[in-house]
């Protein structure tokens, strides 16, 4: 079942919500290789895989995160690391330099920073408040 985007499986495995994704943002670093073709500026190049096809990784991910296989994990980097690729050029050496280099995080460290700050914004929500009760230090 797709539900906002997400593809559900009755076995709450996520290989086929993995799969959507990253034809997904494949899709779009189409729009990256284009744009890499008329200019080298890395900031602008950036910007673009930020607005463009990071997003599409992302997607839901507060559900899925926890929940899929390195297999998984892989697949996703993967496709940040071809981005990398036509973001730098002749510039790329590795993943690790380009993380460092770009001033960004791996998708999985990425993605547990924003299921932490969505947790933490649900036990602050005055609506479903009564769902995060603290617990008894015992």
């Amino acid at each position: 079942m797709k539900l906002l985007g997400t593809i559900i499986c009755d076995d709450l495995k996520w290989d086929e919500n993995t799969s959507f994704l990253i034809k997904k943002a494949n899709s779009r670093l189409l729009l990256l290789r284009k744009a890499a073709q008329y200019t080298n500026l890395i900031e602008d190049l950036k910007s673009i895989y930020l607005s463009h096809v990071r997003i599409v990784l992302e997607q839901s991910c507060m559900i899925w995160h926890s929940s899929i296989t390195q297999e998984n994990i892989d697949d996703l980097e993967w496709v940040q690391k071809n981005a990398f690729r036509l973001i730098l050029g002749n510039k790329y050496t590795d993943y690790e330099e380009s993380l460092n280099y770009l001033n960004l995080d791996k998708l999985s460290i990425r993605r547990e920073k924003l299921s932490l700050k969505f947790g933490l914004n649900c036990a602050k929500n005055p609506k479903i408040i009564m769902l995060f009760k603290p617990r008894n230090n015992v």
